[in-house]
C-alpha cells in the first residue's frame, strides 16, 4: 500500500489534468473549431517575427491565406531560420523568447534543430496530462505506488557557437510548474539521476529500480528499453520485486509490436497502455481508451494524402493513410513530419490515428531512425568509396546494425563509421545505455550491395538501407 503522500501526489496531478481533459473532450466534438482556434493563437504569437513579415502573416490572417502563402516545408528548409537563431538574431520565427534548439535524428541528413519556447512546452504538457489522466482512468491501481518514467539522460551537445542553448531540455521542463513537483514525489528513480552520464546513469537507474518494490507503473518509449538496462536472467528477480506492477505504457505499433509482446510476457499481471505519436517536434496523437485521437490542443495539423491533397483534421477518411503536417507555437509552420498514419476510427468528430511507419526511407530499431542520407554522410566522413549496405538485426540481445561490404573489399573502418553515426543523438543515446550493440561487419557478394553516391551524381537516390 502506498503511503498517503504518494497517493496524495497522484490525486493532485489527476486533479490538475482535469482542465486539459475537459477542453480536449470539448474539442473532440468540434475539431474544426478547435483547430481554427489553435491556428489563430499560433499566428498571434508569430505576428511581427521575421517569418511573419516574409509571408505577410498576422493574427487576422485567414486559414485560406495561411495555406495559400505558406508552402509545406520539409526539415532541411527549417535550417534557414535556425541558422539565424544561432547567430543571435531575435524574433526570427515568433515573438516569444526562444529557450533552446532541440536536436532530432535528422532523417533527411545531419541532425536538425527544432525550436522550443514556453508555449511549445505547454503544448507538450497538455498532451502529457491527457496521457496520464487516461492511464489513471484505465488503471487506478497505479496510484498505490511509485512510477518509473523513462527519461533521457544528460547528453553533451556537440561544440557549437550558437547564441541559444542546443540540447535536450530536462523532461520535467515539458510539464507545468506543479506537475513537475508532483512528479518528483512519485518517481522511483529521482530526476537528478538523469543528470548523470553513461555508466553512472545506468548503474544509478538500475539500483533505484531494483529497490523499487512498490513500483506500480512503467512508462517507456521503446519496449526494448528495459532489456538494455537488465540482463535476461535478471527479469525473474524483477518480477518478484515488482509483484504489484499494474501498467506498462510503451510504443506498440509497427515494428514495435513484437518487442512489446515480449516485454509484456515478462510481466503477465500488468496491463499494456499504448502511447500516442509523440515526436521531438510535438505530440500528434494522445491515447484515449482504445483510440488515439489527434492532439487537437497541441498544435495545428494538416494531413497529406497519397495523391498530394492536403486535408484538415476534420476532413480525414476512415482507413485512409496520411502524412501529418504540423504548425506550432515555437515556429514550425506547415512542417512535414516523416511519419505515416492510418485513420482507424473517430471519437466524436475527431479521427483516431494508428501509426503505420515512416514515410521516408528509414530503418529503426529503438527510435534512432537511420536514413540513407545519414548513411551517405557517414560513409563520406570515413572516405568509404566502395559498395555498402546496412541492415537492422532485431532478434539479438541487444540488437545491432550489420554493415555489409564486398567480400573482396579492403577493411571497412568500422570504428570511424560508428563515430560518424553517433552524430545522430538518438543513435548515440541508444549506444550509451546499451540499447544497441556496436556495429558488426559482414562480407557478402558484390551483387547484393548498393554503390555509394558519386561526386558527379549528388542527387542520386542510393538505397543503403535493407530490412
Amino acid at each position: 500500500m502506498a503511503d498517503w503522500l504518494t497517493r496524495g501526489c497522484w490525486a493532485l496531478w489527476r486533479h490538475r489534468c482535469r482542465r486539459d481533459v475537459r477542453h480536449f473532450r470539448a474539442a473532440l466534438k468540434n475539431p474544426e473549431a478547435a483547430q481554427a482556434a489553435q491556428l489563430r493563437s499560433i499566428l498571434r504569437l508569430a505576428e511581427g517575427s521575421q517569418w511573419a513579415k516574409k509571408f505577410g502573416m498576422n493574427q487576422a490572417t485567414t486559414l485560406e491565406d495561411f495555406r495559400a502563402r505558406v508552402p509545406v516545408q520539409d526539415p532541411p528548409r527549417l535550417t534557414v531560420w535556425t541558422d539565424r537563431i544561432m547567430r543571435g538574431e531575435t524574433q526570427v520565427l515568433s515573438r516569444a523568447p526562444l529557450e533552446r534548439l532541440v536536436p532530432t535524428s535528422g532523417t533527411t541528413g545531419p541532425s536538425k534543430l527544432i525550436p522550443m519556447n514556453r508555449e511549445s512546452r505547454r503544448e507538450y504538457a497538455i498532451a502529457v496530462n491527457l496521457w496520464l489522466h487516461d492511464c489513471l482512468a484505465q488503471c487506478p491501481a497505479i496510484m498505490n505506488g511509485r512510477a518509473y518514467i523513462a527519461t533521457s539522460p544528460a547528453i553533451d551537445p556537440e561544440p557549437n557557437e550558437s547564441a541559444v542553448p542546443i540540447g535536450f531540455a530536462a523532461d520535467s521542463a515539458y510539464l507545468g510548474y506543479w506537475e513537475a513537483r508532483l512528479l518528483n514525489r512519485i518517481l522511483a528513480v529521482p530526476t537528478q539521476v538523469t543528470q548523470q552520464r553513461g555508466t553512472a546513469w545506468r548503474n544509478a537507474t538500475r539500483e533505484h529500480l531494483f529497490q523499487a518494490s512498490d513500483l506500480r507503473f512503467l512508462s517507456l518509449w521503446h519496449p526494448g528499453y528495459l532489456e538494455a538496462l537488465f540482463e535476461p536472467q535478471e527479469f525473474a528477480e524483477l518480477r518478484k520485486r515488482w509483484k504489484n506492477l499494474s501498467l506498462i505504457s510503451c510504443w506498440s505499433d509497427g515494428a514495435c509490436r513484437q518487442q512489446c509482446d515480449h516485454l509484456m510476457a515478462h510481466f503477465p499481471r500488468a496491463r499494456h497502455h499504448p502511447k500516442g505519436l509523440w515526436l521531438t517536434e510535438g505530440a500528434v496523437t494522445v491515447p484515449l481508451g482504445t483510440h488515439r485521437p489527434i492532439a487537437l490542443n497541441s498544435g495545428f495539423f494538416e494531413f497529406e494524402a497519397a495523391d498530394g491533397t492536403i486535408l484538415l483534421a476534420h476532413q480525414l477518411d476512415r482507413n485512409a493513410h496520411y502524412r501529418p503536417i504540423l504548425s506550432n507555437h515555437a515556429g514550425l509552420y506547415r512542417y512535414r513530419l516523416g511519419d505515416k498514419v492510418r485513420v482507424d476510427g473517430h471519437i466524436g468528430h475527431t479521427p483516431s490515428l494508428h501509426w503505420v511507419g515512416r514515410a521516408d526511407r528509414v530503418i529503426d530499431i529503438c527510435g534512432e531512425k537511420l536514413s540513407d542520407a545519414q548513411i551517405a554522410i557517414a560513409l563520406g566522413a570515413v572516405g568509404w568509396k566502395q559498395a555498402f549496405r546496412i541492415a537492422p538485426i532485431r532478434d539479438e540481445h541487444p540488437p545491432y546494425y550489420r554493415c555489409l561490404v564486398n567480400e573482396t573489399a579492403s577493411k571497412f573502418p568500422i570504428q570511424a563509421f560508428e563515430t560518424a553515426l553517433r552524430r545522430n543523438p538518438h543513435y548515440n543515446w541508444a549506444r550509451q545505455i546499451g540499447q544497441l550493440a556496436p556495429l558488426h561487419v559482414q562480407a557478402v557478394i558484390q551483387s547484393s550491395l548498393a554503390e555509394p553516391i558519386t561526386a558527379d551524381q549528388p542527387q542520386q537516390k542510393v538505397l543503403y538501407l535493407c530490412e
